[in-house]
């Protein structure tokens, strides 16, 4: 079963730091490619990379994140729009630049079609 420290690493500090000062954020964008468990997409002003977890839930099969964007499953694929909903936690910051890091929970493709992560937790945004 796959946890939370095998998405942003071993170190538990940083997994701490992470959920300490994670907050809700939604990526929309186009997807450039999925390389290594990051989902790369161009916003139209910068790219981010977005982890992602190893297993999605799309209706009602369970797929691989790489089945997710080959072009033969037909959920989405580069050059295609998607939004991301994800946690966002600024992991370092000073004068000259920030490092934050992305895991997805949703991604909803151009057709409205939505996956969800599956993860040992639910992910329940405040009201």
């Amino acid at each position: 079963m796959q946890n939370l420290q095998s998405i942003i690493g071993k170190d538990r500090s940083w997994t701490k730091k992470f959920l300490e000062n994670a907050t809700i954020t939604t990526a929309n964008g186009t997807v450039v490619s999925l390389f290594k468990g990051m989902l790369i997409l161009d916003t139209g002003s910068s790219e981010v990379r977005v982890l992602m977890p190893e297993y999605w839930s799309v209706g009602t099969q369970v797929v691989g994140r790489w089945k997710l964007f080959n072009s033969t499953y037909s959920f989405s694929a580069p050059g295609q729009n998607v939004s991301v909903k994800a946690l966002e936690s600024e992991m370092f910051e000073n004068p000259s630049f920030s490092i934050n890091v992305m895991v997805g929970y949703e991604i909803t493709n151009a057709t409205g079609t939505s996956a969800y992560a599956v993860l040992p937790f639910n992910i329940v945004p405040s009201s």
